[in-house]
């Protein structure tokens, strides 16, 4: 299941977590270590173009699965208690197979939100550093690392 901390964030402070820029161009989001895909499909479900990474092409392909079957028919966990849809237009998923620590998937492309929920806390404290400077690069300026 979708995080419920972050779906009360994005619900209820929309001054911190809008899907869209002042100009109306729709934010991109990104979840290192995605998984099966769950925190990608509700942010999607929410508004922003969301990137899920995933470093095993197995799994990848797992995620774009669920994303498929979900985007068809969203389950209610995507949202808050009070409501089964965002009430804004669903954004877009890639699912991408890559390396978080290397270049050659990101094309240039920053991060308006980048949300950790289990992938620090999985590679070994010496890559933290590392971990750190690389959300740095991917974040854009006035981004929200989560």
């Amino acid at each position: 299941m979708p995080s419920p901390a972050l779906i009360d964030i994005l619900e209820g402070r929309q001054d911190l977590l809008n899907p869209f820029t002042a100009d109306g161009r729709r934010k991109r989001a990104l979840v290192p270590g995605c998984g099966k895909g769950y925190d990608v499909v509700m942010l999607e479900l929410h508004g922003f173009d969301v990137f899920g990474l995933e470093v095993s092409e197995t799994g990848a392909e797992v995620a774009r699965e669920y994303a498929r079957s979900e985007f068809q028919s969203p389950k209610e966990y995507n949202f808050g208690s009070s409501s089964s849809s965002s009430g804004v237009e669903a954004g877009q998923v890639a699912i991408i197979q890559g390396d978080f620590f290397k270049k050659e998937w990101k094309n240039r492309v920053r991060f308006d939100l980048i949300y950790d929920c289990m992938f620090l806390c999985a590679i070994h404290p010496t890559m933290r550093r590392q971990w750190a400077g690389r959300m740095a690069d991917l974040l854009a300026p006035t981004g929200h690392l989560v």
